[in-house]
């Protein structure tokens, strides 16, 4: 297990950055049996909230920050990379029409309708 260290200059305590676990550490007490965290992304889906690792869900917020991790392992006090942003959806002028997807606004209840068959009873 190659592992990256990152030296505080004050030689303070270090934080973990697996997911679940956000403790802060010394090296020196880092071992392989030192951090519970999930290796899985959390998910977030109508009511719930849990972790896809471990199958672990909840509708509360606190009860989902407080479930345990599911594997053992080394802290780490290397960030993860920033998860990409969404691409950003532009909205149709009236009488634009949208090239990707065929569709085009349309003023009457402020629905999109499809350009081969209006629906939603726009004329």
């Amino acid at each position: 297990l190659k592992r990256r260290i990152c030296r505080m200059a004050d030689g303070g305590l270090l934080r973990c950055y697996n997911k679940g676990c956000g403790k802060e550490y010394r090296e020196q007490d880092n071992h392989e049996n030192a951090c519970r965290f999930h290796p899985g992304d959390p998910f977030f889906h109508d009511a719930y909230k849990g972790w896809n690792c471990c199958k672990k869900k909840s509708t509360d917020f606190t009860e989902f920050l407080n479930v345990p991790g599911c594997k053992v392992s080394y802290h780490s006090n290397e960030k993860p990379p920033e998860p990409e942003k969404p691409n950003k959806v532009d909205v149709l002028a009236p009488g634009e029409v949208c090239e990707q997807f065929s569709v085009q606004y349309c003023q009457h209840s402020a629905c999109f309708c499809q350009l081969s068959a209006w629906m939603s009873g726009c004329a």
